[in-house]
Parts: C-alpha cells; structure tokens; sequence
C-alpha cells in the first residue's frame, strides 16, 4: 500500500464500449501517481464481471471490487459491482441497493455527485465511451465544486452519447484521446499549487487592479468584469491558471494573449453559468400555485403578459418560467392572451444554444409530469422545444449592470447572479429592475440573495424562495441614464433615497388640501392601499385608540370598535366603485360630551404619481357642505349587534354552501383529470419501459464485450493446449466425473484403443495395456475420495509402468480426474514434463503434499534398506532419521538446481540399514509446482551408489547437472529444501 497522501479522487464513468477505453487509460497511468480511481460503470444484475481480471493485466496497482464502507487509499483502483449504486462519505465508498423504481438508471451521475459535495476541487471526472447521456448532470456538479473534467473524444469512442452529452454542458475542462488523459491528470496535479497567487500577485486582484482583465474581455466580448467580487475573479483565475499548467499570473497573461481558446474558457469559467430545468422545484411550485396566477388576476385580460428572465445562461429558467405562465393562463381560461418572455445573459453563445431550443434528454429530468411531452418533441437523441413556446420568448444578449431594464413587466426573475456581483451593482440591478416592474409586480432571487436597503420597496411574498412583490411605482433613480462603468471608476457618493417620510413630507400632505379646502378640516385620515395610516387631519385623536401587543398603523386595528364596521365598509365601496361614498347617521362620542355627535363618514379616492390614497372624513352632520357623493343610511339601533351576528352567520352559511359547491365541481374535475393521468401514466410507463430496455442493452453490450475478451484468451490458450496434446510424448488421458472420456493425447493411444470418435464414452468400456489390476475400481475410488496416487507395475524385468492420477476441482467438488502414463526402465521412467534417468534397482517414492509428514515409498525402496513395510513408517521425519548426521546438510541444501532440479544430477547419501550398517544411495529428487509456482509435491528416488572416490562422484554429478542445463528444461531458482 502506499504511504504518501491522498491527492485526488478520479471517478471514471464508462457504458456501451468502455472496457477498451479503461484498459488503455490504465495501461498509461503510473502505479504511483498518489490518486485513487474510481470505475463506475452500466453492470448487468445477472453476469458476473470479469473487469478486475481483465484490468489487472494493464496496471500494477490493486483493484477492488467495492464492499461497504471501504477506505480509498492512493495508488488503489475500485470498481463498483453489480446491483449496486456508489457514493462517497468521509473518505470511504459507501454502497446502497441499486433502486428498484422503473426508469433508466444513472448510477455514474449519483457517483459524480457525491464525488462533488466530498471531495470538491479535489474531485476528477472522467467520462469514457457510453450511450445515453449519463454522467451529464454529474459534471456539472464537478465543476460547481472547482474540480476537473476530462471527456474522451467522440470521434474516438465506440459509443459517443455519454461523451457529447458532457460535453453539451459547456463545463468540460478538456476533451481529449483516452491515452492523453493519464499525462493531463500527472501535469494538473503537479500545478495545484494553491497558493500560486502570492504577494507579487495579489495586487492584481483588488478592484483597481483588474484592469488588464477587464480590458481584455471588454474588447473580445463587451464584458466589464469590475463589477465581479475580487474572490469569485480570484478563485476562476487559479482554476483556469492550474489547468493550464502555468506557474505565474504574468506567464497565464501572456497565454491567454496568444491562446483564443483559453481566454473563452476562462470567460466561461468566470460566468459561472449554472442552470437547469425547474430548479429548485418547491420555489416553482410556489410560483405555480400563488404567485402567477395572482398576477394574471390582477392584470387585464387584453394586456400582454411580460416577464423578464436575466442571465438566463443556455434557456432552461427561461423555457421554465414561460412553461408556468403558459399553464396558468390555460388554467385562468386565457389562453390567447399573448405573453412575452425576454431572456437574456452577458454570453452570446450561451445565447445561441437558448434559442436553438435542444437539449438532452438527461436534462428533461426534472420537468413536472406531462410537460415534456407537451412542451417538446424528440429530435433525434434529444428533444427540442416546441414552436408554440418557442415563440412566445425573445432571446438576447445583455448586460444587467449596463443595459437599460425592460419595461412593463408583470415578473422578473434573476437567480445566482447578485451573489457575484459587488454590493453598490447588485443595489444598481435591483433598482433596475424595481424600475421595469408595473406596480404589485413579482420580483424571484436566488435563495442566497437579499434586496438588502431596497426591501421597503418590495412586500414579502416567500421568505424562503425570495420572492417579492412590488409595493408602489416611485422612481428610485433613473436606471436608463446612469453610467454605472463611469460610477465605478469614481468615489461612492451617499445618494439619498426617497423613503416614504420623504413621500409624505413632499407630496401626501399637499393632497387633502385639495379637497378640504372648501370643508373646513373636519377630522380626517389619510391610508393607502394596505390600510396603513399616511397622515392625521384636524383633531382625529379621539377617533383612535392603540391596541394591546405590538405597535401598528394599520387604520382599522386603531379606531374605535364602534366605528371599525362602517369605515370598513365605506373603504371597500370606494375601491370597487372608484367613487366617493358617505355613510349618514355615523354616532361618535366626544371626550367631555355627555352625548355622541351625529356625524357623516365620507370616503374618497385620491390619485398621485399612480398611487391610490383614500381621504376618510368624520363631517359634523349640521355642518356638511355640499359635495357629489352616493349617500346612504346609517342607522343604528339597539339592534344592531344582533343583525351583524345574524348576517355573520347567514354569511358563513352563504360561503359553506359555495365551498361545497366548489368541491363537488372539484371532484368532477378530479375525475375528468384521472382519466387524464391515466392515459399519462402508460404513457410514462411505455417511456419507463424504453429506458429499461436501453439500460438493458447498455449493460448487455458491457457484459459481451468482456465475454468477447476472455473468449479470446480462452481461444488462444486452447489453442495452444491443442498443439502442445498433439505433440507431447507423453500419454495423459481426461475423464469427466463419470469417467467419461473429455480429451486424450496421441500418446496413450498406446496404452488405450481409443480414436476420436470414442470422445464421450466411459473409459471402463475399453481395455488397456498397463499392467495395472483394478484400474478402473481405484479410479472410482479417487473420483469418490478426491486422493492423487500414482500406480506402479512391473511388466517385464527392465520395465516399470507408472500411472499417475490426478483430480481435477471445481469449488472443492471433484469433477474429473487425469492420467499420466509414463515407463520406468533400467534408463529412467517419465512422467508428464518430470524425467529421471534412474539406475538399474532403483526404488521410488513420492511426497504428495510437502506441508504434511506423510510420503509413499514403493517396495523396492524398503527392499534396498534391508527392511519390511512394517519396519518404517513411509514419513518424511522418518526418512531423516536414516540418513547420517555428516550428511544431513547435503540434504538440507538438496533444494539447488546442482542437485534436484536437474535430469541427471544427484546426491551420494549415506543411510542407515536394518544391520545398523551405512551404505551410500544415489538421491534424485524433484518438485512439483502448484499455480502460484510454489512446492506442491515432490517424487523421487534412490538407488545404490557404484564404489569409487567420493569427489569423483560429486564432480560426476556436478558435470552432469551442468550438462543438463543446455537441454530445455524448467527450473524453479525459488527452490526450498525438502524440510
């Protein structure tokens, strides 16, 4: 495992045709680059992936298939299994069931995203071969977080959807051939210096400092950047400064002055264009629910409906917010009203793709059910708006801090894009867009943003999604004159602003003069719209009184009870009719008076700078003068509280009978609308059905061509198992669990009459010419037991028939067993690819297992020692004991390629006989390997050494050993000793 740090976390997302593109992107990663790689790909719930073993031929570094839980270290590659979907959390890949819910599943793009929120700028993408388009959300997530994207090629993948469906969403950092990628990711990270801004730097960065960035963009895109935060500029300059590999903010000037493509990208990345279909779906609903169809209420049905979205990016808030106002004015049964969308963003490609109207199908997630089959019509792999709200929208190219506003307009929605901007142009745009609403006009923000000192002007309507109604029409400065770059480059100066006080100080106190001058100043109020109390005229203070809790100027909580219920009713005449109205017979009490004075309410409306203002008058009835108004009785008895609560209850009655009215005619359109959602919902099932099928092929197409793959091993080593069966001289036989006859070389021909043709039949129906008794019965017996033994015969005096059987396992159930036919002659004996060339009365033994005591000794090796099978237990333990102490490290050091590893080396060893006598024995051994070339078992034998001097038989065996290694034989220099 490697020891140095973690330094970024590579997710590589692949589909239809990835396994190439993986194999060679690892085949050009170094092993030690300090990153973890992540592989996330379309696995099928039904095969098994053989991924791990087809990569580890290309990387050197591990590779896990994911558990839960389960650390990520650097150096170390992950691959996510079947049925499951992958995420991130504190440094650990966490797992979870793969959703069960019908529809296209993305697990890339759920990787992609927790990769984002984890891990952040120390987050890579990677997007390889892949139908469809997942992986497309995710990077956009990527790139929010600061981290990199690299695409491969389209022209280069097999499958170019995946690809081009990230590269659609203009935040790709680099598209480039898979084997370029493992190079880029080695040059980024040695870059991510994040301090590379230093002192020498940082002067660049302050608002006056800018300037070479500035000019730069005004000149290539009329784009003033001044108007940015210092840290959004800062932060997109290091990004853009690391992926381009340069050391110096001098050094990225001069390539951005030579590079067009890196000054775009780095234009890109400073708008930071971050939007998609129903974004923040509750702040919609909320749109869809209160706050349109409230406006188109509150508007004339003959007037065109205007709203204006600003920075807009590639459409999709704008197609959203044209979709709702179509549906509500369907709903408000004004579906030929005209409406207009203005649309528009500082990026004129971003504008070029908005008005092209196509978009993946990835990015149609989040429309609410029915409206991309209403709004939309496939186009190919995509889908593209349809004309009717096409036209309906006006994309252009604008500058919210510099531009003149759109006028007229019912709805302005302006997302993410104040929080970029510094204090004094975000209070500029706000004011530009207080100008351009028509009173009671909605104004939506992000859910970060704040009108900060202009809320006065605006009524709260969601606190939580920020939306605001306009509260009155008062020219807050003229938005259309000012030069705001020339504002920039000058001292801010306090610019007062026309509160209400300032209001009523220069204009309210003016408007009852007009009509009081001829009434003498009776008592009289001044209220808006909301009720809320604008100025006191003549002696008024008796009509008031202040209630108990928190302060309030709303009229109608601060008269007196008996007075509340006619100035109510007299304020709501006056708005419905426009006219003024007077209530006679109005009784109010005097302070000091023994009885009330008779007096007439009278209400009018008066109108300044668009405001309405009502005028509500307590005329002394003796005094009235004479004045045009519609009059009506006032009179008050004893029972009067009795009648209010007798209308209150025939009221509450009145609007119990019209709810139910209202929900019996909701119910029939509840039932109208499920047939409706019915034929929807197939609908959707049929599309749900098609996306699975899609899914389906995506996963089947990865599953072939890793079957296809491993095929072609298989292929290839059967082949070469083909030729080495037909020319080995060796007689090996293969039966089946039933001893069956699977393959046989030409060799055993013969010891068996077999041909080809005899391929499937049982081995018992066929006699053979080993010499073996009981053949058949013992094979049974190791099919039965799972025992490996070899079988030894004489079948003449210089001739020795050797069988070796060999079981064959699968999951630790035996499943076939193997012959190897081999003769033992006064030259030696063979058996498989293992010779020993033994002298005439040699014994022969074999260890089957070199971790256990147990060995087989053949007769003659008892026969040679002087003793009976009952004298010595056949033990590797007891084998030592024979041989003499002076000699025991010969035995010790037999593991040499001078002495086992050899055809025709040996050893002289001198081994205690059953006369207590030692005599010299030739010692030949050899090993057999498992699959991991480690000792599996050895066989050997032992024979009397022939008299002469000892170091001549050494340099005897020694030369032979030499000898032997020009003959093409296999060694093993990992040798051990038979202990």
């Amino acid at each position: 495992m490697s020891e140095q740090k973690l330094s970024l976390v590579v997710g590589i997302g692949a589909s239809a045709g990835g396994l190439k593109p993986i194999e060679e992107f690892f085949r050009h990663m170094p092993p030690d680059s300090g990153m973890a790689f992540v592989v996330v790909q379309h696995l099928s719930p039904d095969f098994k992936s053989l991924m791990d073993e087809l990569l580890g031929r290309h990387t050197n570094m591990p590779i896990h298939r994911v558990t839960d839980g389960i650390e990520l270290q650097p150096d170390q590659v992950y691959l996510i299994p079947p049925k499951k979907d992958l995420s991130i959390a504190d440094g650990k890949l966490m797992l979870k069931e793969r959703r069960t819910t019908r529809g296209l599943n993305l697990p890339i793009d759920g990787f992609f995203e927790s990769l984002a929120e984890q891990v952040g700028k120390d987050s890579v993408a990677v997007v390889l071969s892949g139908s469809g388009g997942d992986g497309s959300s995710g990077v956009r997530k990527i790139h929010d977080a600061g981290g990199l994207i690299l695409v491969q090629s389209p022209e280069t993948a097999s499958f170019d959807g995946m690809p081009q469906a990230a590269i659609n969403t203009k935040v790709v950092d680099l598209v480039c051939e898979v084997h370029e990628m493992p190079g880029q990711l080695i040059e980024y990270l040695s870059h991510r210096d994040p301090g590379q801004l230093k002192s020498a730097d940082e002067g660049d960065f302050d608002v006056g400092g800018r300037g070479w960035l500035n000019k730069l963009f005004l000149s290539t895109h009329g784009v003033d950047f001044s108007n940015y935060k210092t840290g959004t500029i800062r932060r997109r300059l290091e990004r853009r400064m690391q992926l381009a590999t340069v050391g110096s903010l001098q050094e990225y000037q001069s390539r951005i002055k030579n590079d067009p493509q890196e000054a775009d990208a780095l234009f890109r990345d400073l708008l930071v264009e971050v939007t998609h279909f129903f974004r923040d779906p509750k702040a919609f609903e909320v749109l869809r629910e209160k706050v349109i169809p409230q406006l188109i209420r509150d508007s004339k049905a003959n007037e065109e409906f205007r709203a204006w979205v600003c920075g807009c990016a590639t459409g999709e808030e704008a197609y959203s917010i044209a979709i709702l106002i179509h549906e509500c004015l369907l709903e408000a049964g004004q579906n030929k009203r005209p409406f207009r969308v203005f649309a528009t963003d500082i990026h004129s490609r971003s504008i070029e793709i908005a008005g092209e109207g196509i978009y993946p199908e990835r990015s149609l997630e989040k429309l609410p059910p029915g409206y991309k089959e209403r709004y939309f019509t496939p186009d190919r792999d995509e889908f593209k708006v349809k004309q009717e709200l096409r036209q309906s929208i006006i994309f252009a190219v604008n500058d919210a801090t510099t531009d003149p506003p759109f006028t007229k307009l019912n709805f302005v929605s302006c997302r993410n894009l104040l929080i970029y901007l510094i204090p004094v142009a975000q209070r500029q745009i706000l004011s530009n867009f207080h100008f351009g609403l028509k009173k009671n006009g909605v104004l939506f923000l992000g859910p970060s943003e704040t009108l900060a000192e202009l809320s006065i002007e605006f009524e709260e309507i969601d606190r939580t999604w920020k939306v605001f109604r306009k509260r009155r029409d008062v020219r807050l400065a003229d938005p259309s004159r000012i030069g705001f770059n020339a504002a920039m480059n000058l001292p801010a100066l306090p610019r007062k602003r026309e509160s209400v006080r300032d209001f009523q100080d220069h204009s309210l106190a003016k408007v009852p003069l007009k009509g009081l001058i001829n009434r003498y100043v009776p008592p009289s109020l001044l209220v808006d719209d909301y009720n809320e109390v604008v100025h006191c005229i003549g002696d008024a203070r008796h009509l008031l009184t202040f209630p108990d809790g928190d302060p309030t100027n709303n009229l109608l909580q601060l008269l007196t009870k008996d007075l509340t219920i006619p100035v109510s009713a007299a304020l709501h005449r006056c708005r419905q009719s426009s006219e003024a109205v007077a209530f006679k017979g109005i009784s109010v009490p005097f302070p000091g008076d023994e009885e009330s004075r008779m007096f007439t309410l009278q209400v009018e409306c008066l109108k300044e700078r668009g405001e309405s203002l009502y005028l509500i008058s307590f005329i002394e009835m003796a005094d009235r003068p004479a004045l045009t108004t519609t009059e009506f009785e006032f009179k008050p008895n004893e029972n009067s509280d009795q009648q209010i609560e007798q209308l209150s209850l025939e009221l509450n009655y009145t609007r119990e009978t019209l709810q139910a009215t209202v929900e019996e005619l909701e119910s029939s359109n509840e039932e109208l609308q499920s047939t409706n959602e019915e034929l929807i919902a197939s609908n959707e099932e049929l599309q749900s059905t098609n996306e699975e099928l899609q899914s389906t092929i995506e996963e089947l197409h990865t599953v072939n061509q890793e079957n296809s793959r491993r095929i072609d091993e298989l292929n290839e080593v059967t082949e070469d198992l083909e030729l080495l069966l037909s020319r080995t001289a060796t007689g090996i036989l293969f039966l089946d669990r039933f001893l069956n006859i699977r393959r046989f070389t030409r060799s055993i021909t013969r010891y068996f009459d077999l041909q080809p043709t005899d391929i499937g039949r049982c081995i018992e129906n066929f006699t053979h010419r080993t010499g073996i008794e009981n053949l058949y019965p013992q094979l049974r017996q190791a099919m039965e037991s799972g025992s490996e033994f070899t079988l030894e015969n004489s079948l003449a005096e210089q001739e020795t028939m050797l069988v070796e059987v060999t079981v064959k396992r699968e999951y630790d159930e035996v499943t076939g067993v193997m012959l190897t036919v081999g003769q033992k002659t006064v030259r030696g004996f063979g058996i498989g690819s293992r010779q020993f060339y033994l002298p005439s009365g040699a014994g022969f033994w074999q260890w089957p297992d070199v971790r256990e005591d147990t060995q087989w000794w053949s007769p003659k090796c008892y026969h040679l020692l002087g003793m009976e099978e009952s004298d010595l237990a056949p033990s590797m333990s007891s084998w030592r004991e024979l041989v003499h102490e002076d000699d025991a490290h010969r035995l010790r050091n037999a593991g040499t390629e001078n002495c086992i590893f050899v055809q025709k080396g040996f050893l002289v060893l001198r081994m205690k006989c059953t006369d207590g006598l030692y005599r010299r024995f030739e010692y030949r051994a050899a090993f057999v390997m498992d699959e991991n070339n480690r000792p599996k078992s050895m066989m050997g034998s032992i024979a009397p050494f022939v008299q002469g001097s000892e170091k001549a038989e050494f340099a005897h065996a020694v030369a032979g050993a030499n000898a032997s290694r020009h003959k093409p034989v296999a060694k093993n220099k990992n040798s051990i000793s038979p202990h």
